[in-house]
């Protein structure tokens, strides 16, 4: 069992899942790095940021998904607390083993992120850069997961495992692979009631991605748009980054999450069925 889901949860407690409603500013940057000189009075929780993408009113029932994310040493993780109402609950087939996981390679830098039903849904699409001479690169999503893997090399490297498992069995000693292992597999929490995912990344420098901030915080998908929520004056080095938004268009909405040399960039866009047509949701205006 993976360490990092019972900080998450903690934390999204913590928040109280705080309503997109209480979001008071509007700006395109939000600095969470605030200094600790002045300390919160006793009893005084620490503010929250939030900031998110939001989507215009159109009349349709989309389904709504809340939970913590984790970013650590480059890697992001959800933990999606499952819905009680299966009227607002994703329909979509999922991934993985059960169906359950919603996360899925879009190419060899993206994760694709979806949630929907028959009229309404609802994509984060995740990655990560890193900054190299002065520009923003992305890194790879690991080797086996990338999409551009022929089925044929798959099946290649899955008979090269089988042979040296059957191999190390008889001689009872590890041998060295010639090729990365596949990469880890997402996890159902200990807790019936929720789902952890995980995106992962590799770099040719893993000391950048050693690098990378901390954060944690709370999120919601919905009818309104995908919404973060992280605490400020965390102690040590948490949630020390800033929040920037850069939308591609009207229609897809951009944030960055960035600190030093590497930020995580989600991507986010909606569609609902308008007349049997699938039509894209506008964006609102920047909260």
């Amino acid at each position: 069992m993976v360490t990092y889901f019972p900080l998450a949860i903690s934390v999204c407690l913590a928040l109280n899942f705080v309503s997109v409603a209480s979001a008071q500013q509007s700006r395109n940057r939000i600095d969470l790095d605030v200094g600790e000189a002045a300390p919160l009075p006793q009893g005084v929780g620490s503010p929250s940021a939030i900031s998110g993408i939001a989507f215009r009113p159109a009349d349709v029932a989309c389904p709504e998904e809340h939970g913590a994310i984790e970013i650590r040493s480059g890697q992001i993780y959800l933990s999606r607390i499952n819905s009680q109402n299966r009227a607002r609950s994703s329909t979509l087939p999922g991934n993985g083993i059960g169906g359950v996981f919603h996360a899925k390679p879009l190419d060899d830098e993206t994760y694709q992120y979806e949630i929907g039903n028959e009229q309404c849904r609802l994509v984060l699409h995740v990655r990560l850069q890193t900054q190299r001479n002065g520009e923003w690169q992305p890194a790879l999503l690991p080797y086996w997961s990338h999409p551009s893997v022929s089925n044929e090399e798959r099946s290649a490297h899955a008979r090269e495992l089988r042979n040296l498992f059957e191999g190390r069995r008889e001689r009872g000693k590890a041998e060295p692979q010639s090729r990365p292992p596949l990469p880890p597999s997402s996890q159902m929490l200990g807790d019936a009631n929720g789902t952890g995912e995980a995106f992962f990344f590799e770099e040719p420098s893993e000391a950048r991605l050693a690098d990378c901030f901390q954060a944690v915080g709370s999120y919601e998908i919905g009818q309104d748009g995908v919404f973060l929520t992280f605490l400020r004056a965390l102690p040590g080095n948490l949630n020390r980054f800033a929040i920037e938004r850069n939308d591609i268009n009207s229609y897809q909405g951009r944030l960055y999450f960035v600190q030093g040399g590497c930020r995580v960039q989600i991507t986010t866009s909606g569609s609902w069925k308008y007349n049997s047509e699938w039509a894209p949701l506008k964006l609102n205006e920047p909260i």
